[in-house]
């Protein structure tokens, strides 16, 4: 402490020895002499540097924007093209597969290529139109073919959302659509523009509206592509989007300033936020207000991309357009000129406020200065005086600066900083301050961003098992029109997300498919093996074929490119709902069991291996038979019942799972699955579960 003191007592001396009182007279007077010049040159220094901001943020706002608006239009362009392309590939595809099974005979016995049943051609509910005057052999024939196209079509529309529809009109008349919408009595697809300009545009996929369709009399823009076979149209496929559609994929809406829009090849507007019509703006007012509105629609229709800009009502505005890849539209995005120099005007506002406060400090500055250095003049004495006391002001404000930074510190206030210049050991300790206050930021920032992610990952996981939620049925009671039987499932996952599913719907209108499986691991890789096998499952149930056969395609799928080896246990069945008869087929998964009036018994399976993990032949599992009567119940598990544990390590059992059931004999499934759920959770007796717990249960009622 000692030294500290000397070396304050020192730096004191120094400062009175080395400032010569004539020195301070001779400075005092260049001052104020020279204040008064400083003063203009600052005021006038400020107003130009104000001035040059301004112009300068105007003209990198301009540019900015300009680039902004051309990246915008090109991100919606983007867009707009990858939903055109599908809607344009799902059309080729169709095409492709008609043209396959003119050209490939031994497709129709393909069971995929199943024929819808016709009750009468002529009938008004058939899905089939024929034009007026049509030869009626070839109706016959074309009418078997598209017979076999109608669940291809089908399985494209209700894969796509945005699909309006989807048809095929052949060269003879007739006209095959899907979704089913009743038809005029004279229609004739042939007649059509989609039809025509699909003939004169052979080998492409050509677009045509907004139109009204006949069908349903609503705006619709048409993607169709020819069918050639040997040279000549046999058919033309066609699919049908919304105006609205597209409207909806516009990522530019009225909530903001700019507007996006889609204008076709003739310069009319097909989409725009909040229109779904293809009436044309710029022929829609007065043209002279339109001073670049011609030249604008010039470029676009041109596949020229870039930026305009135009005047309308006085106010002016800037236009980014770019065109559309596969298709020859083009995507515009409008911006009004106020929107994009907001900013810049705000900034003007500011400069010009701070400009008129600092010459107002400026010139308080210089009569407040020019009255202390009158004032220190006088008295010689008085200035020492001053300094002494300006000095001793210093050192006090080093400590009250390490004071404050301390307390700040204290109070976990790590921004900050102690901005001492005192150059001694005060500088020093202030800066230790401020080199521990950065430590313990750094630190904590560490924790909270280990925190962060944690948290990042535990949200992604809950949504990752909500989606998963929502891929099961969930709705009960699940057929509430139908009283042939009552159905009740549940799942429960052993972590966020799981690899257990189960599922059901009706094939048509008496068959009801219905599957349990338990798929290999847990966490997100279980979750998207289930994902993708439930998929397979209800594409191949869809086909209409035996559940042998669909355990043996949806396998061999599953082990393609399954590198990490995952398989899956599944039983999958088809009941017929009026008779009660039951087909069902296991991939190495947990017996059933089923209560016939007297109690529940355990099915005997066919021993049959998982799925997915390896090839396996059409005939490698086995096709069983039940036979439902009135009240007969049949419930599906995995082996995360049977093998619940307690705390012990001890498992919940099948003999007890059969015991359990047996109380419930009789009662409907959903207090069955409820009932046996409480029984393996108090059975578990809050002990962790390492699988998922699912049950599936149904009561033929007859």
């Amino acid at each position: 402490m000692s030294n500290l003191r000397i070396k304050l007592k020192t730096r004191i001396l120094l400062v009175f020895t080395l400032i010569p009182v004539c020195a301070f007279f001779i400075i005092s007077l260049l001052g104020v002499i020279n204040l008064k010049n400083m003063a203009g040159f600052a005021i006038a220094s400020g107003d130009t540097l104000g001035k040059n901001a301004v112009r300068d943020s105007k003209r990198a706002m301009y540019k900015e924007s300009k680039d902004e608006l051309e990246i915008l239009a090109a991100e919606q362009a983007l867009i707009t093209d990858m939903h055109l392309r599908r809607i344009a590939i799902e059309t080729q595809n169709i095409a492709s597969l008609y043209y396959d099974l003119l050209s490939k005979p031994e497709m129709s016995q393909n069971p995929l290529m199943r024929k819808i049943k016709i009750a009468a051609v002529s009938d008004e509910f058939s899905p089939f139109s024929i034009a007026p005057g049509a030869d009626t052999v070839r109706v016959n024939k074309d009418i078997e073919l598209l017979s076999m196209m109608y669940n291809s079509m089908k399985f494209i529309y209700v894969c796509n959302y945005s699909a309006e529809a989807i048809g095929i009109a052949t060269d003879a008349g007739v006209y095959l659509e899907y979704a089913w919408y009743p038809m005029p009595r004279d229609f004739d697809p042939r007649q059509r523009e989609w039809y025509k300009k699909a003939v004169n545009n052979p080998g492409k996929n050509v677009w045509h509206g907004p139109y009204k369709s006949a069908s349903t009399q609503e705006d619709v823009i048409t993607c169709s592509r020819a069918v050639i076979k040997d040279g000549v149209t046999v058919a033309v496929v066609m699919s049908d989007i919304s105006p609205k559609t597209i409207s909806e994929d516009l990522i530019v809406g009225s909530e903001s300033a700019g507007n996006a829009f889609i204008v076709d090849h003739n310069g009319c507007i097909i989409a725009r936020n909040g229109v779904s019509d293809k009436k044309s703006l710029w022929n829609s007012g007065d043209k002279a207000e339109w001073r670049y509105g011609e030249d604008l629609i010039d470029a676009m229709t041109s596949r020229q991309k870039g930026v305009k800009r135009y005047i309308r009502n006085g106010k002016v505005y800037y236009i980014g357009f770019v065109p559309l890849a596969s298709i020859d539209w083009s995507v515009g995005v409008i911006m009004p000129e106020a929107a994009i120099l907001a900013s810049t005007f705000a900034a003007q506002r500011n400069i010009e406020t701070e400009t008129k406060n600092y010459n107002s400090h400026i010139d308080d500055y210089i009569y407040r200065t020019r009255l202390t250095y009158s004032g220190i003049g006088l008295v010689i004495f008085i200035v020492i005086t001053a300094v002494s006391v300006y000095i001793s002001r210093r050192l006090r404000k080093s400590v009250i600066m390490l004071n404050k930074g301390a307390a700040a510190l204290g109070n976990g206030q790590l921004d900050v900083k102690i901005n001492l210049k005192s150059r001694d050991e005060f500088q020093e300790l202030a800066e230790a301050f401020n080199t521990m206050a950065g430590n313990l930021k750094q630190h904590i920032n560490n924790i909270e961003a280990n925190l962060s992610e944690q948290q990042r990952i535990e949200r992604e996981l809950a949504v990752a098992a909500q989606i998963q939620q929502s891929m099961l049925p969930r709705k009960f009671p699940a057929f509430p029109y139908r009283n042939e039987f009552d159905i009740f499932a549940s799942t429960v996952s052993a972590r966020e997300v799981g690899g257990d599913f189960y599922d059901y719907f009706f094939i048509d209108a008496n068959r009801l498919y219905f599957c349990i499986g338990d798929v290999s691991g847990k966490g997100i890789p279980a979750a998207m093996f289930m994902a993708k096998a439930r998929a397979l499952f209800r594409y191949e149930a869809l086909s209409g074929i035996a559940p042998d056969q669909i355990l043996a395609n949806v396998g061999n799928a599953l082990e393609k490119n399954n590198l990490t080896c995952m398989f899956a246990s599944v039983i999958c069945a088809i009941l017929d709902v009026k008779t009660g008869e039951l087909i069902f087929a296991n991939a190495g998964h947990n017996p059933p069991l089923l209560y016939d009036g007297q109690a529940f018994e355990y099915i005997t399976l066919e021993k049959a291996l998982v799925i997915g993990g390896f090839r396996q032949e059409k005939t490698a599992f086995k096709l069983q038979y039940l036979k439902f009567k009135k009240g007969d119940i049949l419930f599906m598990y995995t082996d995360g019942v049977n093998e619940a544990m307690d705390c012990a390590d001890r498992e919940y059992g099948t003999e007890q799972l059969q015991a359990d059931l047996n109380v419930m004999a009789g009662a409907n499934p959903k207090e069955i699955i409820d009932y046996i759920s409480g029984k393996v959770t108090a059975h578990a007796d809050g002990a962790v579960q390492s699988d998922d717990i699912t049950m599936l249960s149904l009561k033929f009622q007859g």
